[in-house]
């Protein structure tokens, strides 16, 4: 049977993960800002923070940062009951997802690893959502390539900053941004 969590515990990780969805929310409403040749398209910073959440605490904390990474930055971009919302959250949810299953993966895969996971189902599920409920049209699929590969490479950089982050939230050793990352305590103490 789980520990009870500690009133203090509970406060702490309320704070923790208020603290994270309001930077990520913020950095992905400035990344709105800047303009850019390919629909959908952004470097995806701010995932970088849900990555770190997701490693270090787990995935439920990883699942209601990028959920308030969303609400947040619909909120500040002035988007959160337009259309680009839906691709927002399909992008986020595949991502954090797929990001808690490669967190798992044997051999490990190290945060750069882990992002470029999670940069690939972002990509995919916000084609997937732009086909079938924003644009409605199967020509939207023609982007999937390019977003692939774009993908691939911001999902590095969000890997490398989220290794930095990872360090920042008190992982004492994260290891090489490519390599595995440090385990986490049991799902009873998170």
């Amino acid at each position: 049977m789980p520990s009870p969590v500690e009133p203090h515990q509970d406060t702490a990780r309320l704070a923790r993960l208020g603290l994270l969805m309001a930077l990520a929310g913020v950095l992905q409403a400035l990344e709105g800002l800047v303009p850019l040749p390919i629909p959908w398209f952004r470097v995806g910073l701010a995932n970088a923070l849900v990555l770190a959440a997701l490693h270090r605490w787990g995935w439920r904390d990883g699942l209601w940062v990028g959920a308030g990474k969303v609400v947040v930055g619909g909120l500040l971009s002035g988007r959160l009951f337009a259309p680009p919302i839906l691709l927002s959250l399909g992008g986020t949810f595949a991502a954090t997802l797929a990001m808690a299953a490669a967190l798992g993966a044997a051999p490990p895969l190290g945060l750069v690893g882990i992002s470029v996971v999670g940069a690939q189902a972002h990509a995919l599920a916000q084609v997937a959502v732009a086909a079938t409920v924003v644009v409605r049209s199967a020509a939207v699929w023609s982007l999937a390539p390019l977003l692939g590969l774009l993908a691939a490479a911001t999902g590095v950089v969000t890997g490398l900053v989220a290794h930095r982050l990872a360090l920042a939230l008190g992982d004492t050793d994260p290891g090489d941004p490519g390599a595995e990352p440090t385990p986490r305590p049991p799902a009873e103490t998170r």
